[in-house]
């Protein structure tokens, strides 16, 4: 029911963050740096407001999408600020894509892998999914199983003992994974 967003926001499962950190995973590549910079120099950002130029400019000044890199200490203000960014930079792509403006298509898809770039997704988490489908998958095999008298007389046990294990394993590690990425939500 939670994952429905009953009880809290369906965004809390997914695993995915925005980083706004200064790293190599998160630049533009520099055939993109150079498209844009190249687009700035011949002055192709025609009828974008002035935060939307200015998000393009910091773009290519530091080569990904951030806050500004003297607040980087203030979290806070450097996280806003990088949003405040983010926003631009997409409205700009969804007036492009509206054709409200005209801009190259390497241009536009310069601005979205930029974008793109500050969309992470936990490895963690994806390791972990992936390990709770597979215990998951295992336990409905186990839960599956007709574990009646007959059975255990006649596989030795077996059906119970897979049935308990699979069983005692999926709820500790959904316990331990919802604790995990629900924490810092709900106990702050």
């Amino acid at each position: 029911m939670s994952s429905l967003g009953i009880f809290s926001p369906p965004t809390h499962y997914k695993g995915k963050f925005i980083d706004f950190s200064y790293n190599e995973r998160s630049q533009i590549t520099e055939k993109e740096w150079e498209t844009l910079n190249k687009a700035l120099q011949d002055n192709t950002f025609q009828g974008l407001s002035g935060d939307q130029l200015a998000a393009v400019k910091d773009l290519v000044a530091q080569r990904q999408l951030a806050g500004n890199f003297e607040s980087r200490a203030d979290k806070k203000a450097f996280q806003q600020q990088g949003e405040k960014r983010m926003d631009a930079l997409k409205s700009i792509t969804a007036v492009a894509k509206a054709k409200a403006i005209t801009l190259p298509k390497d241009v536009t898809h310069a601005i979205h892998h930029a974008v793109k770039q500050v969309h992470k997704k936990s490895k963690t988490v994806s390791t972990l999914t992936d390990c709770m489908i597979w215990f998951f998958a295992f336990g409905l095999i186990g839960l599956g199983m007709q574990i009646t008298k007959k059975a255990i007389f006649q596989a030795g046990g077996w059906p119970l003992v897979i049935g308990v294990i699979s069983g005692i394993t999926k709820a500790t590690l959904s316990f331990f994974v919802v604790l995990w990425l629900v924490k810092d939500v709900v106990l702050k």
